[in-house]
């Protein structure tokens, strides 16, 4: 782990006391605020947006003297209500330190509002803040991933990423300052991390909530093979509580995160060990929120995916496939799709969609967010058992959905200067619009999904956008090759079925990444299927 210097902070405040009732804008941009209301004069005076939401009412010292806050207990009941200052600082740090103090309100600022999903907000909103004040652990690790956030590591070669691609060692230097700065807060955490595990004085609580912190902080590094064994490992710490039925801050706040990651790792082929136990898999008769129903579809992800991933490997790799085993995997079929449709059907009744306008932002962006993996998960199940491509083209209606969930989803996390964040942990829109793009026959669907791919935040959890929109094109412009004329039909032989990026020798020597793809070429005794390679 690479050492540094770590920041002096000073020994207090000298002068007239600070006040705390100026807005964030001013608090982020570390000037004195006119505290005029509801939009101070100094914001309004050079065009800035105002913002005094949370600037006020928030006091930690309350919360910091109950000796046992309760998001410290897994089996714990109800976390007490958010309470966050922005010139708090961890418990341990002496009088104010400006530059973790701007990095925690760059993450408070820049990082908090792209977590939308209404069932992480305890994770993020709460769960987070109050541990990064109390734990010294945590706070190293937040104002890390706000430096890595702000300064983003991941290369900018367009296949990056990857599992298998070459790393940075520990001992790598970093890139610039500012990596610098993360890879010193980030060492920091871990020390104190095996500090207090050696001691004894860390639970799994922290663990848990550092772990998910680290994977962020791997994976806006490319490092792949960390952000998995980090899983794998918070992943055997929740396997210990699945079987309590007390378990609320697992169930509130860890849960939901593993299963989305458990379910982004099986579709990118990761497949790691120790998933998280789905405790029922059958769609509950109705869901009193937003949060059961989509805590309802993740529990299908990772099995659906699985599913379609064996459905694929006994169509295409395997030979003389028992009938016993073609019948199991077509009964599982049936079994996911109509629980999907049970899924859809108790969704329905609760009356969210796109135009609903009684409903939140936030809210908003979850409906859509479901419905578009909801469509997603049907053209994967639908066109699973099935050898031939063609079958895609029976359901245009589930393309159009991804696309138009996806334009919308894409904009609603555009900051107001119109650029995207740098990353996401959750799936958010990428993989259902490469799936569009590559499966989608229809010129015009498949070429504006692909350019929604290209907009979209470059790291979102295991799934690096940039890498997937430079697959995607490659595997539309090997099928489109030839084409004079867009409402062209694309045979079935031209079509690739499957495909993935791969790295080979070049004629050199050099390592080089290509695309490796089959192609089924139908025949009077089926299918032949045929591999070939194309370099990028």
């Amino acid at each position: 782990m690479i050492d540094g210097p770590v920041p002096t902070c000073s020994k207090g405040r000298i002068g007239q006391a600070k006040s705390k009732n100026g807005c964030l804008t001013c608090k982020i941009r570390r000037v004195k605020c006119s505290e005029e209301k509801p939009e101070c004069r100094r914001c309004t005076s050079t065009g800035r947006k105002c913002d005094y939401k949370a600037a006020t009412g928030h006091d930690f010292k309350s919360w910091s003297r109950n000796p046992t806050p309760q998001w410290r207990n897994l089996s714990g009941s109800q976390s007490p209500p958010l309470v966050v200052a922005l010139d708090s600082h961890p418990v341990g740090l002496l009088g104010d330190c400006s530059v973790e103090l701007r990095a925690f309100e760059y993450f408070f600022m820049r990082g908090l509002p792209i977590f939308p999903r209404a069932i992480d907000n305890r994770f993020w909103k709460t769960c987070i803040l109050q541990a990064c004040h109390a734990e010294p652990v945590i706070w190293d690790a937040v104002i890390s991933l706000s430096a890595l956030f702000e300064h983003p590591q991941y290369s900018k070669e367009p296949v990056r990423g990857l599992r298998g691609a070459p790393r940075k060692s520990p001992g790598t230097p970093a890139k610039d300052p500012a990596h610098q700065q993360a890879l010193v807060w980030y060492s920091r955490s871990l020390s104190k991390l095996r500090k207090g595990l050696a001691n004894g004085m860390v639970n799994d609580t922290i663990v848990l909530i550092s772990c998910i912190l680290y994977i962020c902080i791997e994976l806006l590094q490319d490092n792949v093979t960390e952000v998995l064994q980090l899983y794998h490992h918070g992943a055997g710490i929740m396997s210990k509580y699945i079987r309590n039925t007390n378990a609320s801050l697992i169930d509130e706040c860890f849960t939901p995160l593993f299963y989305n990651f458990s379910a982004l790792a099986t579709c990118m082929d990761y497949i790691p060990p120790g998933m998280v136990v789905v405790r029922n898999l059958q769609i509950s008769d109705h869901f009193s929120s937003l949060e059961e129903a989509e805590m309802g579809l993740y529990r299908f992800l990772s099995r659906g995916i699985t599913h379609a991933r064996a459905s694929e490997q006994v169509l295409l790799f395997e030979k003389n496939v028992p009938k016993e085993r073609m019948a199991e995997l077509q009964a599982e079929k049936e079994f996911l799709w109509d629980e999907l449709d049970k899924w859809y059907q108790r969704f329905r009744a609760m009356g969210f969609t796109l135009e609903s306008s009684n409903i939140t932002p936030a809210e908003k962006y979850l409906t859509v967010k479901l419905l578009q993996a909801h469509a997603t998960f049907r053209v994967s199940i639908a066109t699973s058992m099935v050898i031939s491509e063609m079958a895609n083209d029976d359901l245009t209606a589930e393309f159009e959905d991804m696309l138009r969930y996806g334009r919308f989803g894409i904009e609603a996390i555009r900051y107001p200067d119109g650029t995207q964040p740098p990353f996401s942990l959750e799936t958010s829109m990428a993989l259902p619009l490469f799936v569009c793009a590559t499966k989608c026959r229809d010129y015009r669907i498949r070429h504006e999904a692909l350019d929604l791919l290209q907009q979209a935040p470059p790291v979102q959890g295991l799934c690096n956008a940039t890498t997937h929109a430079v697959m995607a094109a490659k595997v539309v412009g090997l099928e489109e090759a030839g084409l004079d004329d867009e409402s062209m039909f694309i045979p079935e032989e031209r079509r690739i079925s499957h495909f993935f990026i791969t790295s080979k020798k070049s004629e050199t020597g050099a390592d080089m990444w290509v695309l490796q793809y089959t192609r089924n070429i139908p025949g009077q005794d089926g299918y032949r299927i045929v591999t070939d390679l194309s370099p990028f």
